[in-house]
């Protein structure tokens, strides 16, 4: 094989691409390339492989291994071309919102440190970090890298130093330094594993270097069995089957890596079980068949659209991502350029723009400024030296500014907080009042009882209700359910209950997320008798158990306003239907169309949106309050993010798209009859519901029981049923989707039912809600 002065392996440029359009895939059309993060993980065993061999090499051609040197190589290696990617796109900051910006100084500073990725497991599960994607967050590789090169060039100069002193050949180094990395990677692999949580914020497993170093090490182990320089062995082999071994095993590679870049997601339990193992054994495999095809085809070479973006890839890995953020929040977002166009062909011409102005500015640094700000021979003479320094002396100042004027705390979360705040003030003046009217009562004088003594009155004690909800693991199923149901607003003995269509709207209880918490204060001044119970990160699934908690506590308003599934679930369907049947009778109930600016079709968003339009009409007691197609034609109205309330004008809208939908909720009837919790016992079967172990996801199903007969049905996942508290109890039979199963009760014990979803499993046990 050419020595490493002479010549380069020529094939090893199609790994580098495919890791960069990998990860330009998944920023860029995350529903197309939901997995392309594994571009990173391609890079990592690239990384590992390439130092690894490198080394080996060193030691094989001067009996030794300079440490010192190999730091050196990669300080300048990441580095400069990190420098010039702050300096080029930190002054365009300044075009962002404030968002954008929140402790800029302490994120550039933990990119230089090269510690960024720690500062994102304890930065960034906050819910203003994942609306807003900060510039430079994709340098967590690169301080994983650092943090690996300092510690296996360490270990690599001890196992150096080993070798020298026994005296002993390159061969031995090689057997040393693969079992450090397969003990390394074990390691880490089963760190990735521990870590892992189904249903849980992945963070800490993705970013750490102590979980997500095995891609490294694997690569390493990779590298002392390929090495860099060929054997004649291998020459022999790639001069004869390696030609169509070669194309098969890199073509085969690169469908595979690609085929798991559209099954695997971020959050997925196989993601982290297999998928970044399996990418990194593809990696491995592609890595083999470059050096096969170098030396198959020693005249050929690679084609030089390979070579060119290969030699680009770690400037566009580094410019791509704050490239797009400022241009698709400025010319996309502020500026409303974009506006008019259907959401996945924007997507794509932004996608255009950015990798063109990323080619662009990568080949500006890569061969005119990283020689020119290191000292070697550029292009650049006389005025263009000048102009180049004084155009970076320019960006310093620029980015001093733009440091200087980010926040320390997100403006939106100083609008939740202010929110909060202004609530617990009413709360309190409203409790102070009821004392107040309180004590003004307990100082009025008590009447005395009339001489002539009334005819005595037999009450019939009442029975004890059954509680919305216990907190024992499992809950007997009673015989019957008796309950009292008081009417939701008491009316004068003498006045005639008003007909359905005619019953007025005295209270409105809206339960929302994070985009009604911004209009809060305004909802309840401007909306009659609302009162608004709205929260950071509030999923649909929390639907059904705000209104348990509402009807238990007596305080449903006779309009129930619902504004829920900005953060989808993709089980929005079977929650909207729980929600609608726990409509009390008497209650009209109105849902408000999230909407979000960045969705696509995929995204459960869009279809809840989808979903609450398709029932408008369905039930003559339920209203739809379109807010996603009225802020579609004003979005500039919004946030950086498309989804929460930038400006006033946007908050009088919210309102008003509220206070329209009750005007019309006011001409239709209530709810009357059919399936509701508060309907009599005698009316209806007992009801319970299963609640599964909901932080595993599990959406809710429902048993419907009798004395000593019962049916147990799913809207959901499937379910194993048992009799008893365990799952080595009488099975009973499984129920899936739109089924049911029968059964008669044997003992007092539960129904218990063990909940089997996917590689999950989990328990859930009746719990009565009336």
């Amino acid at each position: 094989m050419r020595q490493e002065n002479d010549s380069r392996i020529q094939w090893f440029s199609l790994v580098r691409t495919l890791g960069v359009c990998l990860v330009l895939g998944y920023h860029f059309f995350p529903d197309t390339l939901a997995g392309g993060f594994i571009g990173v993980d391609v890079f990592f065993t690239f990384s590992g492989y390439l130092v690894t061999a490198l080394a080996i090499r060193q030691f094989m051609k001067h009996g030794a291994f300079d440490v010192l040197d190999f730091y050196n190589k990669r300080v300048k290696r990441i580095v400069p071309p990190l420098l010039l990617a702050v300096l080029f796109t930190l002054p365009f900051a300044l075009l962002l919102d404030a968002e954008f910006l929140v402790q800029l100084g302490r994120r550039i500073s933990a990119t230089f440190a090269f510690i960024r990725n720690y500062y994102e497991i304890v930065k960034g599960g906050s819910y203003e970090e994942n609306l807003f994607p900060k510039l430079y967050v994709h340098t967590w590789s690169l301080s994983v890298e650092m943090q690996l090169y300092i510690v296996w060039g360490a270990v690599l100069a001890l196992l150096s130093k080993y070798t020298k002193r026994k005296n002993k050949k390159s061969a031995a180094l090689r057997r040393y330094v693969s079992i450090s990395a397969i003990i390394f990677a074990a390691v880490s692999y089963m760190q990735m594993q521990s870590m892992f949580t189904p249903a849980a914020d992945p963070a800490a497993a993705y970013y750490a270097t102590h979980s997500h170093s095995f891609p490294f090490f694997i690569g390493a182990a990779a590298a002392c069995l390929l090495g860099v320089r060929s054997g004649k062995r291998f020459k022999r082999f790639a001069a004869t089957a390696g030609k169509p071994l070669g194309i098969l095993g890199a073509a085969a590679s690169v469908g595979a890596l690609i085929y798991l870049s559209r099954i695997l997601a971020y959050s997925d339990e196989a993601t982290y079980r297999w998928g970044f193992l399996a990418a990194t054994g593809l990696a491995c495999v592609l890595i083999l068949s470059a050096r096969t095809l170098h030396d198959a085809f020693p005249k050929s070479g690679e084609p030089k659209f390979l070579t060119a973006v290969s030699d680009l890839s770690y400037y566009i890995y580094l410019f791509h991502w704050p490239i797009y953020i400022i241009v698709n929040n400025t010319l996309a977002g502020s500026l409303g350029f974009m506006q008019a166009i259907p959401g996945e062909l924007a997507r794509t011409y932004i996608a255009v723009f950015v990798i063109a102005l990323t080619l662009l500015i990568s080949a500006l640094c890569q061969y005119v400024l990283e020689p020119f700000i290191s000292g070697r021979k550029t292009i650049l003479r006389g005025m263009g030296s000048a102009l180049a320094g004084s155009l970076l002396a320019v960006s310093v100042l620029l980015c001093v500014l733009a440091v200087g004027a980010s926040p320390t705390v997100s403006p939106m979360s100083l609008r939740f907080a202010n929110e909060y705040l202004l609530g617990d003030l009413r709360a309190l003046a409203q409790r102070a009042e009821q004392l107040t009217i309180a004590a003004a009562n307990a100082e009025k004088p008590i009447a005395l009882p009339s001489a002539t003594p009334k005819p005595t009155q037999t009450i019939a004690p009442t029975e004890t209700p059954v509680p919305l909800a216990t907190p024992a693991a499992v809950i007997e199923l009673p015989q019957s359910v008796p309950t009292t149901v008081p009417e939701p607003t008491p009316q004068p003995s003498h006045t005639p209950a008003p007909s359905p269509t005619q019953a007025p709207i005295g209270r409105v209880s809206l339960i929302g997320d994070s985009v009604s918490l911004g209009a809060k204060s305004a909802l309840e001044k401007g909306v009659a008798n609302c009162k608004v119970d709205a929260e950071v990160s509030r999923n649909i699934i929390q639907g059904p158990d705000m209104m348990v908690k509402y009807i238990r506590n007596g305080n449903l308003g006779d309009c129930v306003v619902i504004a829920l599934g900005t953060n989808g679930n993709r089980y929005y369907e079977s929650y909207i239907t729980e929600i609608i049947e726990l409509l009390p009778v008497g209650h009209r109930m109105i849902f408000v169309t999230p909407y979000d600016g960045r969705w696509t079709s995929s995204w459960a968003s869009y279809k809840t949106t989808q979903y609450l339009r398709s029932i408008d009409g369905k039930y003559d007691y339920i209203t739809i309050a379109d807010w996603a197609d009225f802020i579609d034609d004003h979005i500039n109205w919004l946030t950086s993010d498309k989804v929460h309330l930038k400006n006033d004008s946007a908050v009088n809208a919210y309102v008003n798209v509220v206070n329209e939908a009750i005007e019309v909720a006011k001409l239709k009837p209530v709810k009357s009859g059919g399936a509701g919790v508060l309907t009599e016992p005698e009316q209806k079967s007992d009801a319970a519901r299963v609640m599964g172990n909901e932080e595993n996801g599990f959406p809710s199903d429902v048993i419907v029981s009798s004395k000593k007969r019962g049916k147990i049905e799913t809207n959901g996942n499937p379910l194993n049923i048992r009799q008893g508290a365990s799952a080595d109890s009488a099975y009973l039979g499984q129920v899936s989707y739109g089924e049911s199963i029968e059964y008669y009760e044997t003992t007092k014990s539960a129904v218990w039912v063990y909940i089997v979803y996917g590689d999950l499993r989990g328990y859930g046990s009746a719990r009565y809600i009336r």
